[in-house]
């Protein structure tokens, strides 16, 4: 789903920009 492959987009944002 598109929604999820944003979530995971969001998830490693959220690790490289820590």
């Amino acid at each position: 789903d598109v929604v999820d492959l944003v979530n995971v987009r969001i998830s490693l944002w959220g690790i490289v920009r820590r």
